[in-house]
């Protein structure tokens, strides 16, 4: 997974430094970003969810350890969702005519 990201990275920053970045590459890596952020919020709730809790019932010193990496999931999901609202605002004509943009 993090193999494909770096590839497609390497992609879309080679065309931008030539000065021809193709919209299909944009796309393809929009997708690719996507479809990877989606995955990891839900892996990370998952985490939170199941894993943690059980976690901590077994092994109580881990406790503090574990919510700072809940604290890191929701950065995540916050970041990730403003990601998609940014994304949505850019692709929508309607927002940009408002001058939210």
């Amino acid at each position: 997974m993090h193999d494909r990201l770096r590839k497609a990275l390497r992609v879309a920053q080679d065309a931008a430094a030539s000065g021809q970045f193709p919209e299909a590459a944009g796309r393809e890596l929009l997708l690719f970003c996507h479809g990877f952020c989606t995955a990891l919020i839900g892996h990370h709730e998952g985490e939170d969810r199941e894993l943690f809790p059980a976690i901590a019932a077994a092994y109580p010193h881990l406790r503090d350890t574990l919510r700072f990496l809940e604290q890191d999931h929701s950065m995540i999901a916050h970041l990730v969702g403003g990601l998609q609202s940014a994304l949505t605002e850019a692709a929508d004509p309607k927002v940009k005519s408002r001058g939210v943009v």
